[in-house]
């Protein structure tokens, strides 16, 4: 129903010569600015935790000189960062007019270790609490490219992607979670030929897997 852009990513190849490279990247709490919703909680503490670190490497280079080569690349993403969840729940009010049956399921409302925020609701049926969770994430990404240089006219790759992330995410005061779990990977072959000096063909099979 609308345009759109058309992009290509073309993963880089090896050469006839060693090449590497390395980077990190670092985040944390003592670092960044206090978030305005960061009040401070029992014990002192107004700062959530932060740990975020995105991290990895790449290196390509010849197996046969001027014929196989070979490219790699490995990223590695791994976060701790404390979430602020603020809702409601029913009050001790609204608990003591409850039937036996429904009264003692309010408490579930609410994990323990939130606290509770007064004067922040204007119903008295509903009070307002703040849990100060933490939310993790795990993610390995890794890449792996041969290219082989048949005859002056034909040349072969092969290229495989493979991702595993694992995120845990707080979803409400109760102390609830959802977990998720991603394995998407993707591979081709491809000959490309040089038929004529203004003609090329190329031939792809691919495949693209999400678990």
């Amino acid at each position: 129903g609308g345009t759109g852009g058309q992009i290509s990513i073309v993963p880089t190849s090896g050469s006839n010569s060693f090449h590497g490279s390395l980077f990190d990247y670092l985040r944390n709490d003592k670092l960044d600015a206090r978030n305005f919703f960061d009040r401070v909680r029992p014990g002192g503490q107004s700062r959530l935790p932060l740990r975020m670190n995105q991290y990895g490497g790449s290196i390509g280079g010849p197996i046969v000189k001027d014929k196989v080569f070979f490219f790699g690349s490995y990223e590695g993403y791994r976060l701790r960062n404390g979430v602020n969840l603020i809702e409601s729940a029913p009050s001790a009010l609204a608990k003591s007019q409850a039937v036996p049956a429904v009264a003692q399921i309010f408490d579930a409302f609410h994990a323990p270790q939130a606290f509770f925020l007064p004067g922040a609701s204007v119903d008295p049926n509903f009070e307002i609490y703040q849990l100060a969770a933490n939310n993790v994430v795990n993610e390995d990404s890794v890449g792996a490219r041969l290219d082989f240089r048949l005859n002056d006219k034909h040349s072969l790759y092969t290229r495989f992607f493979r991702d595993l992330a694992t995120t845990t995410q707080p979803q409400s005061i109760s102390g609830r979670v959802l977990e998720i779990r991603t394995w998407p990977q993707n591979g081709v072959i491809a000959l490309q030929s040089t038929l004529t000096s203004t003609m090329i063909n190329e031939v792809k099979f691919g495949y693209n897997g999400a678990l």
